[in-house]
């Protein structure tokens, strides 16, 4: 018996003395969880969020709340309080009020005459990336001129390298990169910081 101890120790090394003297606390299952959404369907109530005339191409949670954007629109990040819209005969690009649905500035020819497909902005907002049916993608800086509170646009590169027209656009500001996808069947990754394909 002692030879078999001494095994086990030389093999697992020392066991300790009881470390606990009390026994352990008793789980607690009594509490009651909140029922899962999708079991108990009767809980869930429809609720209008927002009205669109147009189809839902992005819902975003900020706080308590759900934003709803329609097609040809993106919600501005940060505080999601204005939206650009674009797709409109006079092809310009217009920064709107989400609350009251105001136009706050409307931006013309930013494409040359293009019409603009897509577009996506950094999560700061202070970057707004634009892609057009002649294959370019716009890399743009968004200004504020403070008296009017009137958006500003100023372009930092003009990104040449797709054949076909710009079908979506992401920027991810913590890898510094802008992804664009076209009709060219190809996806480019654009470095941010030197505006250039990587």
């Amino acid at each position: 018996m002692k030879a078999s101890i001494l095994a086990q120790i030389n093999h697992f090394g020392q066991t300790p003395k009881q470390l606990f003297l009390k026994p352990h606390a008793k789980r607690r299952t009594n509490r009651k969880l909140p029922p899962h959404p999708l079991k108990h369907s009767q809980h869930l109530v429809p609720h209008e969020i927002r009205k669109t005339s147009s189809s839902i191409s992005q819902i975003v949670t900020s706080g308590d709340k759900i934003l709803v954007a329609g097609a040809n629109t993106l919600l501005k990040p940060r505080t999601f309080t204005k939206y650009v819209a674009w797709g409109f005969p006079d092809r310009s690009l217009r920064f709107m009020s989400y609350d009251q649905d105001r136009l706050l500035s409307t931006h013309e020819n930013l494409h040359g005459g293009n019409q603009i497909q897509c577009a996506s902005a950094s999560h700061d907002g202070h970057t707004l990336v634009t892609g057009a049916n002649e294959g370019l993608v716009c890399v743009w800086r968004i200004g504020k001129e403070s008296p009017c509170s009137v958006r500003r646009l100023q372009l930092e590169k003009a990104l040449c390298a797709h054949t076909g027209k710009i079908t979506c656009l992401q920027v991810s500001q913590p890898y510094m990169m802008i992804v664009s996808g076209s009709d060219d069947c190809t996806v480019i990754l654009w470095d941010l910081s030197s505006m250039a394909a990587s």
